[in-house]
């Protein structure tokens, strides 16, 4: 067993182990309270950017939104537009007759201009001259 003095000794040691831990714990305890502030102030900001964030991409909608009705209404004007032109300037109107290189008009049939050729060498030459789609029209109408 131990005498009162061993006690006190240990008693007092135990103490100083004791305020030692308790300076450590305060310690800790600081460092996290200066953490959580700096990261209270962090927090804090990123909501404040966050907000603000929000705030513009509302405003880029908007702006989205009016630049696409704008190009809507761009787009009917312009269809109108062409409409108009196309009133004005009679494109609707039936194509003229195509003309040749020297200027001829091929408004005749084509079985006409075979039938006008009577050389057997300048009928197999302009024959020869025309696209499928002609030969076509022209053996359509033999």
């Amino acid at each position: 067993m131990q005498t009162l003095d061993e006690q006190l000794d240990a008693a007092i040691a135990e103490k100083r182990d004791l305020e030692s831990q308790l300076t450590d714990a305060k310690g800790l305890l600081d460092e996290a309270l200066k953490e959580n502030e700096t990261l209270t102030a962090a927090n804090k900001e990123l909501k404040e950017q966050a907000e603000h964030a929000a705030g513009l991409i509302t405003g880029l909608e908007t702006d989205l939104k009016a630049a696409r009705a704008e190009v809507d209404q761009l787009k009917a004007d312009a269809k109108t537009a062409e409409e108009r032109a196309a009133e004005y300037y009679g494109t609707a109107a039936p194509k003229p007759a195509s003309a040749t290189p020297k200027g001829d008009s091929q408004g005749k049939p084509l079985a006409d201009q075979l039938a006008a050729i009577t050389d057997p060498v300048k009928q197999t030459a302009f024959w020869r001259k025309l696209n499928d789609e002609q030969r076509a029209e022209l053996l359509a109408a033999q």
